[in-house]
């Protein structure tokens, strides 16, 4: 019997800023440390599960907010994690 897959939500930087909705996006690293100090990360805390929907929904609902402002400083994402026992 197979085990269930596990899949995690994770955070990966990314840094960059637009001025607009019609303009490209440009590294922003400074906008970043100021943002984010001392090297601190997004607390979204261990967020595993076999349900691959609603992590994505997660995901999808934390680069959303980002987006609107006109900067992504993570990009969230739901990786393949590891199998789990049954």
């Amino acid at each position: 019997m197979a085990q269930p897959i596990m899949f995690a939500l994770t955070a990966q930087k990314r840094a960059v800023r637009r001025q607009g909705r019609e303009t490209e996006w440009q590294p922003d690293e400074d906008g970043f440390a100021r943002r984010w100090p001392n090297d601190r990360h997004p607390d979204i805390g261990v967020q595993r599960s076999t349900d691959y929907n609603s992590l994505a929904e997660r995901a999808f609902a934390l680069n959303e907010s980002q987006l609107r402002s006109n900067f992504l400083d993570w990009l969230y994402v739901v990786d393949v994690d590891t199998p789990v026992a049954a």
